[in-house]
């Protein structure tokens, strides 16, 4: 379905997340995720949605035409065709695709993301077993001084908790990290948007800074009754002039953005979850296969 861009006034598809014309965001896209990126746009999109190293770490480079040996990337050229290529050890480069088939490209350079994935997880587990066969065994600590420390600590972290929210509370505040299951979705009060998901807990926007800030402390009219200010997408890019810069900080951060319960940002950072990278792990593109052509 065409429609019109309420920025240019250009034909834009509704299967178009931004305007090809002006790139401003389409607010009337169609979100049409089948399980794994279908553009360029999408496949970055997974990739930090996989929370993946930097690409000069794993060699996969999206949107670019690197010219360094051991690399992999996928990118549109001058001409609109879009190249999936490889870099040798040796400098020379393994063209798998060019041409107009953007779905095509991505899925190619996609699916060699994904073996190499789990060929680094695969590396990582035999790192890790070879590193406890050969490690000698520390000397243990004393069992009593073990409970001693615990027991300590614990006192120690339910005197500061108590203490904190008893000054909260004094101040009409509550603060923020107890166990109130709160639903992850947009809301507003007195003129101020939050944000709340599930793993981060609160934010709030700041229209100066177009960013969205961490937040520890609320007003406890709001918690108490926090269900009656629940707003929108729609409500929050209707309050600002430009509220796109705040909407892709949400983008960038899908830790956060794919616990919103608004259907209109179901997106694709559900897919493959059995390719998230451990920050624990260490990413050796040493380990790559280098001399093929694929």
């Amino acid at each position: 379905m065409k429609i019109n861009c309420r920025y240019c006034g250009e034909l834009v598809s509704s299967s178009d997340e931004r305007c090809p014309s002006c790139g401003a965001v389409n607010t009337d896209y169609i979100r049409t995720a089948t399980g794994q990126p279908t553009t360029i746009r999408e496949l970055e999109d997974w990739y930090r949605a996989r929370k993946l190293p930097p690409y000069e770490t794993t060699r996969f480079f999206i949107g670019q035409n690197q010219s360094d040996p051991r690399c992999f990337g996928i990118y549109q050229d001058a001409n609109g065709d879009f190249v999936v290529y490889k870099n040798k050890a040796d400098g020379s480069r393994a063209v798998r695709y060019s041409g107009k088939d953007e779905k095509f490209a991505v899925n190619e350079f996609y699916q060699r993301l994904k073996s190499e994935i789990v060929n680094q997880k695969e590396m990582n587990a035999r790192r890790k077993t070879n590193s406890n066969t050969g490690k000698s065994r520390r000397k243990k600590k004393s069992l009593d001084s073990i409970i001693e420390y615990v027991v300590g600590f614990l006192f120690l972290l339910i005197s500061l908790g108590t203490g904190a929210l008893l000054v909260g509370h004094m101040l009409g505040y509550n603060i923020l990290g107890n166990s109130k299951q709160y639903t992850s979705a947009y809301y507003r009060y007195e003129d101020n948007f939050y944000y709340y998901s599930k793993p981060n807990g609160w934010l709030v926007y700041d229209e100066d800074d177009r960013d969205w800030n961490r937040i520890y402390k609320l007003d406890k009219g709001f918690l108490n009754n926090y269900e009656d200010y629940t707003s929108s997408l729609q409500d929050f890019e209707n309050a600002f002039d430009d509220p796109y810069t705040a909407f892709d900080w949400l983008r960038d951060h899908p830790e956060i953005y794919s616990n919103s319960n608004d259907d209109s940002n179901s997106n694709s950072y559900s897919w493959d979850n059995d390719y998230d990278w451990d920050s624990s792990d260490s990413w050796d593109s040493g380990d790559t296969d280098w001399d093929s052509d694929w």
